[in-house]
């Protein structure tokens, strides 16, 4: 594919520089042969040599030629743009980079006409004129290589206006604010565009870095995406989905979608930690400018080696970063109390109903609802009760527990909740 925006020639056609005699070649001695006609043979063999060498550069010229169709769009966009005197500065500047692309569409358009009669394909085979034109283009993109792409970035930047504005449009918005970094980050009614009727949030987010628990399905990935995508909303269009949003320019890092990798060979743990190692590289040689969102770190090992790997890792982030971090881990807490603040998100249970309000809430996780989930989920009345049996001799034995959001506080029937209301938070 040809790059018109690069500045770099088009490719070389192989021989080009055959081109030129090959057709003068032919005109001398066609012409030549009015006064001497033994010089027709010589008219014949220059048609053949022309031939070959017309149909062996024939597809390589169109497949090359082909990005250039565009650039009469290009032009017509441009000129209309210039002429709605939009109040856009890359607008305004148009008129110049426009007369000099012209110039090359005056070229461009020899490879657009159709030719219904032959006449014209007989002449481009014998007199080489897609050699000899798309020599012409090759130079004339070249030198006007700086008008397209002014035309194009200023097209770019009306249609990038336009969804901005189109943005704004639809969802309640805010602009950004930026501050020094001492201030934090501070989200206000912050909520996720793509997700219908998602619930706004807040967040200050300072010195302290914020631990998330939370049931499952119970919104943590979508508030951490939410943030992050705020973030990036802000320095980029200057637009955020959220009430209110103040904070320092920052780059975002994640580790939120991570899978093993079967053609690689590589577990889903080391995928974890490879990508932790290269998060703790970057905010060591940057330190402060980095948002880290963080789901449910080393999932993928045992309990006890992911506590302390989890404890371990953020304690390291903290200070060089601001930290928001979902875990099941309730240990945390406790463990890293003196760096972290605790806030959670759950749901609501009664007798025959069960929602979540998604609304982000100060301090740990109280309520679990992972076995609640599988009755819910019409499981064998006796996996159930033997999970809630085991889960409550584990909680008094006050041993570890495993990746998971929880245990009932008391025991659920299998067939006490229906599926109507699942939802994904």
């Amino acid at each position: 594919m040809v790059d018109l925006l690069s500045g770099e020639p088009l490719p070389a056609l192989p021989g080009a520089r055959f081109a030129p005699l090959l057709t003068l070649g032919l005109l001398a001695t066609l012409l030549g042969g009015f006064w001497l006609p033994a010089l027709w043979l010589g008219t014949g063999m220059f048609a053949l040599t022309n031939s070959v060498f017309h149909f062996w550069q024939r597809t390589r010229i169109q497949r090359i030629v082909r990005p250039l169709m565009q650039l009469g769009r290009l032009h017509r966009a441009g000129r209309a743009l210039h002429r709605a005197a939009l109040p856009l500065r890359p607008l305004q500047q148009l008129e110049a980079p426009l007369a000099r692309l012209r110039s090359v569409l005056r070229r461009v358009a020899f490879f657009q006409v159709e030719d219904n009669m032959g006449l014209l394909e007989a002449l481009k085979m014998l007199l080489l004129l897609d050699q000899l034109v798309y020599a012409r283009c090759r130079a004339a993109v070249q030198q006007q290589a700086p008008a397209i792409r002014a035309v194009f970035e200023a097209v770019g930047y009306a249609d990038c206006a336009l969804a901005v504005a189109s943005f704004r449009q639809r969802f309640t918005t805010c602009v950004p604010h930026f501050g020094p970094a001492a201030e934090g980050i501070r989200l206000h009614g912050g909520y996720y565009p793509l997700v219908p009727g998602c619930v706004p949030n807040d967040l200050a987010l300072s010195e302290a870095g914020v631990l998330l628990t939370g049931s499952n399905m119970a919104g943590k990935t979508t508030f951490m995406r939410t943030l992050g995508l705020n973030v990036l909303l802000a320095q980029t269009i200057a637009t955020c989905s959220a009430t209110a949003y103040r904070a320092p320019f920052c780059r975002v890092l994640t580790s939120l979608t991570l899978a093993d990798s079967l053609p690689t060979g590589k577990s889903y743990y080391l995928v974890e930690a490879e990508t932790m190692r290269q998060l703790l590289l970057a905010c060591d040689a940057a330190p402060g400018s980095y948002l880290l969102l963080l789901d449910e770190l080393f999932k993928g090992t045992n309990t006890r080696e992911r506590i302390a790997a989890n404890k371990a890792v953020l304690a390291y982030l903290q200070p060089r970063s601001w930290v928001v971090a979902a875990t099941h881990d309730g240990e945390l807490g406790a463990l890293l109390h003196s760096s972290y603040v605790e806030y959670h998100f759950c749901e609501t249970v009664t007798a025959d109903d069960w929602y979540f309000d998604y609304r982000l809430k100060a301090g740990p996780l109280t309520t679990r609802n992972a076995i609640r989930l599988l009755a819910r989920l019409h499981y064998p009345a006796q996996v159930v009760a033997d999970a809630q049996a085991l889960s409550a001799t584990l909680a008094a034995q006050k041993q570890p527990e495993g990746p998971q959001s929880g245990t009932p506080e008391e025991p659920v029937p299998a067939n006490a909740l229906t599926g109507e209301d699942y939802q994904l938070g």
